[in-house]
């Protein structure tokens, strides 16, 4: 992570490359599947178009799973359960078929059509590793603490919450800052006619008496 708290580029294409590997591994891991899937329903005596369909079913479960994994490691959230318990149906069906189809040739084509799903799910489960490192887990800093309290006040508006329980005077030296720093913060009220200041002292004329 850089100073602006970015991933360096080579950081975020780790998991875009991961996944491209991914995505060619599971198109490899696809085709060995659905040939073992069609030999095996065709041993078993299916024909026709029909035959085409049932290989489908356990890798379409995979994929849709698969998706709603990745989706799930993208979005910083736990798995979904329906995408687990798929990978897990989709997983044993694949294996069944599988080892099925492998077992008719010879033990040991059946043993490398086992490793066949292993070999995806390692996979997965590495590219999942990598997008939830990827989103949280690169930087060595602990996250700042927060908390519901409010930022803390200026020194202007420290003063002026002040002034309605304090003098100027004890404003400057509570806060120890000059009077002309409060003063500024609270300026003197301006003097409206007829309000505020002494009252006018009417002037006397020569013979004593007030002048209105």
């Amino acid at each position: 992570m850089n100073a602006s708290g970015d991933h360096p580029p080579a950081t975020r294409r780790k998991p875009w490359i991961a996944g491209l590997t991914m995505a060619a591994l599971a198109g490899v891991c696809a085709v060995i599947s659905y040939n073992d899937g069609l030999l095996l329903i065709r041993l078993a005596g299916a024909h026709g178009r029909v035959a085409y369909l049932y290989p489908l079913l356990p890798d379409g479960l995979i994929v849709i799973s698969t998706a709603a994994m990745y989706e799930a490691a993208r979005a910083g959230i736990p798995r979904p359960r329906w995408a687990i318990a798929g990978i897990v149906v989709g997983a044993g069906l694949t294996v069944a078929m599988n080892a099925g189809a492998g077992a008719v040739q010879s033990w040991l084509f059946a043993l490398a059509d086992l490793f066949v799903p292993v070999v995806f799910f390692v996979a997965l489960e590495i590219l999942i590793w990598l997008i939830r490192r990827g989103r949280g887990g690169l930087s060595l800093s602990p996250a700042p603490a927060t908390c519901g309290h409010q930022p803390p006040l200026s020194l202007d508006a420290a003063i002026k919450e002040a002034a309605a329980h304090l003098s100027k005077r004890q404003i400057s030296a509570v806060f120890e800052v000059s009077r002309a720093r409060v003063d500024k913060v609270l300026p003197p009220a301006p003097n409206v006619a007829g309000t505020g200041g002494p009252p006018a002292v009417p002037a006397t004329s020569l013979n004593g008496s007030a002048s209105a």
